[in-house]
């Protein structure tokens, strides 16, 4: 390797041979060919306490590998996570020497929720008198069947005979009265007792085959009503005891070059940004078969895109983008820069001034996703690597700063922003805006973070702008919170809006 980039040779992994070899025979080919890195490191969480174990990157998941490996655990999916930070501490369970060097990588998440059974009391359109039946599918991961069989007695049956005995508990909580007491179970008919001989029977009413019906048709509308509030007031109690509980997992990285913080880092934005562009049918169909369109320039510059996002662990990229003190990636950088303003003034008819304007702001959408990208590998690398990275946030801003379109082209940025989320008309973004919204957000927060210049444009064109419009309520109304960019934005926002109230 040429000496240019030697010095960022701590950024590459090291590959473990033996290691390697196992993920590659106990890992299926789909799995083992997105594996992004692997690292030793000491493990403590709810279940594991100060182990010394392999944390497995994929695309999707964290796994853990016991040490020297045995068997690979999947310990945390991407899409559950909350939040990964370092934190600033000395673990007392290390040596000194390992102390002073450790990283300790702190990641929030909440667990999966094991599957659940029906509840017990007939529904609309099942047979009352018995528990409906759940199918062998349905049942939770850790309560497995028993395989033996009695002697000509299927195990299959012999599951569901145990499913349909009635319960023997006779006392409920008050939040779930016993449904017997609520005629929801029909019990066996029994004789009545006889009546003492000194009283006569009490004469009945004479009924009608009609009334009879009636009376039998209302009983069953009270019982399906009944039961569909219980299902109802158990769903929502279920939903209460089961809040979403936050749990965490500590990965100690003991080596002074880790990079396990900047690969989980780069790996969850990733899989936030895919995950919610994948929600998207257009984007779906775009990314599974060639495009007609979206010109050269704009196509170029999301390949790059994708190419920053999904190449991190190679070594081709970080000695081809640091050499020579970053030549390339300057050149990048001032090329996808240009005036956000240029084809308003072009000649020509109306129809072809605004199509021309609808590819720019295609351009600039791309230019700002590239940016992004740029700007998040200068974070995480200067968060690892403070004295041996010089391609940082700050450094990338000020190759910008000389550029003449910078100015616009932010401006440009934070007004979409602007736009965007001070849109009243109720609109819920899709996920490709959902993603785009996420990008400036992180672009402009960067300005404010890390350029004077830049920061104090913002302040003085946008500050009653972000005051009031760029707020965690607003982007709560335009993001669907089933989206799993949904978190990360609004903490950007939070972000943005306590800066500009401290300027």
């Amino acid at each position: 390797m040429a000496r240019s980039g030697s010095e960022f040779l701590p950024l590459l992994p090291r590959r473990n041979a033996r290691l390697d070899s196992f993920l590659k025979r106990n890992t299926e080919r789909a799995l083992y060919e997105r594996i992004r890195t692997y690292e030793p490191c000491v493990v403590v969480s709810d279940v594991i306490n100060k182990v010394y174990m392999y944390a497995v990157l994929s695309d999707e998941r964290v796994y853990l590998a016991e040490y020297p490996p045995r068997a690979l655990t999947a310990a945390v999916s991407f899409g559950r996570v909350r939040d990964i930070e370092l934190v600033n501490d000395l673990p007392d369970f290390l040596s000194a020497k390992d102390r002073e060097r450790c990283q300790h990588i702190r990641i929030t998440y909440v667990p999966e929720k094991p599957a659940e059974k029906e509840p017990d009391w007939p529904q609309r359109g099942k047979k009352a008198g018995l528990p409906p039946v759940a199918p062998p599918a349905r049942r939770a991961s850790h309560c497995p069947i028993k395989t033996h069989n009695l002697k000509g007695y299927p195990a299959d049956r012999r599951w569901k005979e145990e499913e349909l005995r009635p319960p023997l508990k006779t006392t409920r909580s008050a939040s779930c009265p016993d449904p017997e007491t609520l005629g929801l179970l029909r019990t066996p008919h029994l004789p009545h007792p006889p009546h003492p001989p000194h009283l006569p029977h009490p004469p009945q009413p004479p009924s009608s085959p009609g009334e009879e019906g009636l009376k039998t048709a209302e009983s069953r509308q009270v019982t399906r009503r009944i039961s569909s509030i219980l299902t109802r007031l158990l769903r929502r109690e279920r939903a209460t005891a089961d809040e979403e509980r936050e749990v965490e997992l500590h990965l100690y990285a003991v080596c002074q070059t880790s990079t396990l913080y900047l690969h989980l880092q780069s790996s969850w934005n990733s899989f936030i940004i895919k995950s919610t562009l994948l929600l998207d049918p257009l984007y779906r169909r775009r990314s599974t078969a060639p495009s007609d369109s979206i010109r050269l320039s704009t196509l170029i510059l999301q390949t790059l895109a994708i190419m920053f996002r999904e190449t991190e662990v190679e070594a081709a990229r970080s000695s081809l983008l640091f050499a020579k003190k970053g030549a390339l990636i300057s050149r990048l950088l001032l090329a996808l820069i240009c005036d956000p303003d240029g084809e308003k003034h072009s000649r020509g008819s109306a129809s072809d001034s605004e199509q021309l304007q609808a590819l720019l702001s295609e351009y600039l959408d791309a230019a700002c996703s590239l940016l992004f990208e740029l700007l998040l590998m200068g974070f995480e690398t200067s968060r690892c690597f403070q004295g041996d990275n010089f391609v940082s946030v700050c450094w990338i801003l000020r190759v910008l700063q000389p550029h003449p379109n910078l100015l616009p082209f932010i401006r440009h940025q934070a007004r979409q922003l602007v736009q965007v989320l001070s849109d009243q008309q109720g609109s819920i973004l899709g996920p490709v805006q959902s993603v785009l919204l996420f990008q400036r957000c992180r672009l402009l927060l960067a300005c404010l973070q890390h350029s004077n210049q830049l920061g104090q444009h913002l302040q003085t064109h946008f500050r009653e702008e972000f005051r009031y419009f760029v707020t965690p309520s607003s982007t709560e109304e335009k993001l669907q919170p089933h989206y799993p960019i949904y978190g990360p934005t609004l903490r950007l926002v939070q972000c943005i809006q306590t800066l500009i109230q401290r300027r």
